[in-house]
């Protein structure tokens, strides 16, 4: 394997949590030009080492070493028992993969209880990811008890980190819409605004519908570029009134002022392609 950007990447996260003198007496072991295929078969044996001495930070780049086959074959059952290891440790992005190859069925047996063990110790360390796969296994009910209320505190936390599909998310919930797993935009957007005169509901257990709410988080979800989110506007403003949207607007831009912006595309991250 070539010393790639993707492989320098690897050697920068691994280091991230491990001592400068480390990373220099690595870089300074061999004469060895750092573009050579010794030296990054030299760094992996590195690495190795200090994850089989227990530096979580090895573990988990040597974890995401085999889940993306840089300098090593890939090897997902591999992967995982190095995530696991620095996961144990308490690694936040060690745990959140964890938790995905146990939700994805990916070098583990599927296994909804332990993926939403794993969601939540990264969730509750502030992992995006992680919060929003635990947010959207509360909403199925895969793994955890179904708890509408439960997804939107942890869809919400989300949202405040800037992430578009966490605030689309949580507008549609406050709408009338309630199975939506898996949906596109477009088509979630159609069919909230087909249901958009269903009486509203409120069964004890869930959210209740709140066009206020969603309204809000909607305005916010579209100025991130989630251009489906147009229909549901206009559903909502056929509901409140002037003053109303007003308000909304208001404080969605006070909230869009105060976190951070990601992509409309940004997503929880899933298994790579396999590369010839």
């Amino acid at each position: 394997m070539k010393f790639t950007i993707r492989f320098a990447n690897r050697l920068a996260q691994a280091f991230a949590g491990l001592s400068l003198s480390l990373l220099v007496s690595f870089m300074f072991t061999s004469c060895e030009p750092l573009g050579s295929d010794s030296k990054a078969k030299e760094w992996t044996e590195f690495l190795k080492e200090k994850a089989q001495a227990g530096e979580s930070a090895a573990q988990y780049s040597l974890g995401e070493m085999y889940w993306d086959g840089v300098g090593v074959r890939k090897d997902y059952v591999e992967a995982a028992k190095w995530y696991r290891k620095a996961a144990e440790q308490g690694y936040i992005e060690a745990q959140r993969m964890l938790g995905l190859m146990y939700d994805l069925d990916i070098g583990v047996a599927e296994d909804g209880v332990e993926a939403a063990k794993w969601y939540r110790m990264a969730a509750e360390q502030g992992d995006a990811d992680a919060q929003f796969n635990l947010g959207r296994m509360y909403y199925q009910g895969d793994g955890v008890p179904k708890d509408d209320l439960e997804a939107v505190k942890w869809m919400r936390a989300v949202a405040e980190q800037g992430y578009a599909g966490a605030r689309w998310f949580i507008g549609v919930m406050y709408v009338n819409s309630r199975d939506f797993n898996d949906m596109e935009p477009a088509e979630l957007a159609r069919q909230v605004v087909e249901q958009g005169n269903a009486p509203a509901y409120d069964d004890g257990e869930g959210v209740s519908k709140n066009d206020m709410e969603a309204y809000v988080w909607v305005l916010l979800a579209k100025g991130q570029g989630i251009e489906e989110a147009d229909k549901v506007i206009e559903l909502l403003e056929k509901r409140l009134t002037a003053a109303q949207q007003k308000e909304g607007q208001t404080r969605a831009a006070e909230l869009d002022r105060t976190i951070p912006h990601f992509p409309a595309d940004s997503k929880p991250v899933e298994a790579d392609e396999d590369e010839g």
